[in-house]
């Protein structure tokens, strides 16, 4: 295992709330004794309750906190109290090894769109520095533009939270900025953490890989199967049953046993169709070296009914509203790690690189009759086709993101 690697990041969200939980329903597994961990705040005031156990790094303002515990092992599950009733985004990371507090910075923008933290001279070889950010521009969501894994964004109401972390390394940094796509108002806060011993690796690389055809996303009912037009369904809609979605990625490059550090579904939601109940989803992936693509419900050559699924699954309820009443339409929404999935898949003994990776986003709930929800397909237009993110390392040595979009 190489040293410095974030091993889970799991985001939640709470509306009106005094406290937010996280635990292994929500992705968070029990982590290593010895690990670190680092929880991020934004939403509400400053907090000036101590949590037991936690250290206080910094925590200027509502825009961002930034709190640490090291020695880290028996916690399954972890809640955070606040000090007031508020909006508040929470985010949980484990970090492997030992990390020190370096510094932090922060600064309300007007009409912006960067961040800078200037860091001094860093007490490390290597650091990890961590951004949150709160907006309320009303208008559009934003995302990261700059070399920032981006972990995690969503909305709530009229609030945008967005998460992300990258590496520095060596100790001439002097400072990192934090970027995004979109003009907006708001808080940013950007804190930087340093390892008490070098990681084993330097830098990280990113790639992006389009994958697939109009005939590798779709949806199925009770008995039928569905692959070409604008539009995935999902839930129990009311003539049609309960139906379900799949999304197949093709040329993936993730060598065979690579450490699957995280992995993400992203897909683009463009409106709730009926009813108002949570819709309650289970992701599954296709236990197989190199999945073809669907051809029919049960009948054809590559059916959907003789596809077998991972043992490995994880559970995500897609929100009745999605940041307002009525839903807000036509914006992404991001699923909880799958790596258990994915690590599954690239641990069989026939997997290969560049081979196909097969999910699928099961209604298990089962939700009442009556709700559903649908998610743009490849078919519709370029930029709103689903995508999966895949954080792994290789050897154990170099970490490395991967971003595909399905088609």
């Amino acid at each position: 295992m190489a040293t410095g690697d974030i091993l889970q990041t799991v985001p939640k969200e709470g509306a009106g709330v005094t406290s937010i939980t996280i635990a292994s329903g929500d992705g968070w597994s029990t982590p290593t004794s010895g690990n670190t961990l680092i929880a991020v705040k934004t939403g509400g005031d400053a907090t000036t309750t101590p949590w037991t156990g936690w250290t206080d790094d910094y925590g200027p303002n509502g825009a961002g906190e930034f709190f640490r515990k090291t020695s880290a092992g028996t916690e399954s599950s972890i809640t955070m109290d606040f000090d007031s009733t508020e909006d508040y985004c929470f985010t949980l990371f484990e970090v492997e090894g030992t990390l020190t507090w370096d510094t932090g910075d922060e600064g309300y923008q007007s009409s912006g769109t960067s961040e800078t933290a200037t860091t001094g001279t860093l007490s490390g070889s290597t650091s990890l520095a961590i951004a949150i950010g709160l907006a309320w521009d009303f208008g559009a969501d934003f995302t990261l533009s700059d070399s920032y894994i981006h972990d995690y964004d969503d909305t709530d109401g009229a609030d945008y939270w967005i998460v992300g972390h990258k590496y520095l390394t060596g100790t001439s940094a002097t400072s990192t900025t934090f970027s995004w796509d979109n003009t907006t108002d708001g808080f940013i806060a950007i804190g930087v953490y340093s390892y008490t011993a070098a990681p084993s690796w330097s830098s990280e690389t990113e790639e992006t890989e389009y994958v697939g055809a109009g005939a590798d996303d779709g949806h199925i009912d009770n008995t039928s199967f569905y692959n070409s037009g604008n539009y995935a369904y999902f839930g129990q809609w009311e003539t049609d049953g309960v139906q379900h979605m799949f999304y197949r990625f093709d040329n993936v490059a993730i060598p065979p046993k690579a450490t699957i550090r995280s992995a993400y579904l992203n897909l683009f939601f463009d409106e709730r169709t009926d009813g108002s109940d949570d819709l309650d989803a289970t992701v599954y992936g296709q236990d197989e070296d190199d999945p073809a693509a669907i051809d029919s419900y049960s009948s054809g050559s590559q059916t959907w009914t003789g596809r077998t699924h991972t043992n490995a699954s994880v559970a995500w309820q897609l929100d009745a509203t999605y940041g307002g009443s009525p839903a807000v339409v036509n914006q992404w929404i991001t699923s909880p790690d799958i790596k258990s999935i994915i690590q599954e898949i690239v641990d069989r003994s026939g997997w290969s690189s560049n081979n196909a990776i097969m999910l699928f986003v099961e209604d298990d709930g089962p939700t009442p009759v009556g709700n559903d929800s649908t998610f743009e397909q490849y078919d519709l237009s370029a930029g709103t086709e689903a995508y999966i993110e895949v954080t792994y390392t290789v050897d154990d040595s170099l970490p490395v993101f991967i971003q595909l979009i399905a088609g």
